[in-house]
């Protein structure tokens, strides 16, 4: 995974805090709250799109706990959502 430079976050009118709590996808990135539905939806629909008719995999909850530990960090905004985080402390910024 390529680091993402926090000059980029300027170019969105981002602060630093609001791309490690929000994540680098657009969508979440550029709203003025949190929503956490947003990851949800992704979330479904990559399950629903992806994953679903390729592997048949039928159960939703299973694949989702599956799916938590391992691919939900290529996104910042995923692990603070999924370890359900509304805001960062110091001591979040170390395992983001």
């Amino acid at each position: 995974m390529v680091e993402r430079p926090w000059s980029e976050l300027d170019a969105f009118g981002a602060q630093p805090a609001a791309g490690l709590l929000r994540g680098g996808l657009p969508p979440a990135l550029l709203r003025d709250d949190l929503d956490p539905s947003f990851y949800e939806e992704w979330l479904d629909s990559y399950f629903a799109r992806d994953v679903q008719e390729l592997f048949r995999i039928e159960k939703r909850a299973g694949f989702l706990k599956l799916l938590q530990p391992r691919v939900y960090g290529f996104d910042t905004g995923f692990v603070c959502h999924v370890r359900g985080w509304d805001s960062l402390r110091a001591e979040d910024h170390g395992s983001l």
